[in-house]
């Protein structure tokens, strides 16, 4: 992968990075307004309730992926980003302008979808 590739998914990652970073943020912070709220009614509860367990939803989907990106950006570091964790095969750069932070070429994640 040359430089200029490089430079252009390490941007992408950070941007993403980025992101996901404040959307964890946001939700810690909507987390600790509604603990500081006053005596809720039984409607608002359940529906407090309803979004947390959202909000906690989605967070874990945004810590995740976070992990991902972070790992990714490490590989960049370490010369290591676009090789299949599978096979050591390089990941096509089309499919790393999907899913950047892909750590199987379609092969082999294709192989472990249809044997699990």
């Amino acid at each position: 992968m040359d430089l200029k590739t490089k430079n252009q998914f390490k941007n992408m990652l950070t941007q993403m990075k980025d992101t996901l970073t404040l959307g964890l943020e946001r939700c810690l912070n909507d987390s600790k307004e509604e603990v500081n709220g006053g005596v809720p009614d039984i409607a608002d509860e359940a529906t407090r309730t309803y979004n947390r367990q959202v909000m906690l939803n989605l967070s874990e989907q945004e810590r995740s992926q976070l992990s991902k990106v972070n790992e990714a950006i490490q590989k960049l570091e370490d010369g290591r980003y676009g090789i299949c964790d599978e096979c050591g095969d390089r990941i096509p750069v089309k499919r790393l302008k999907v899913v950047p932070f892909a750590k199987f070429c379609v092969t082999c994640k294709s192989n472990m979808e249809e044997n699990p």
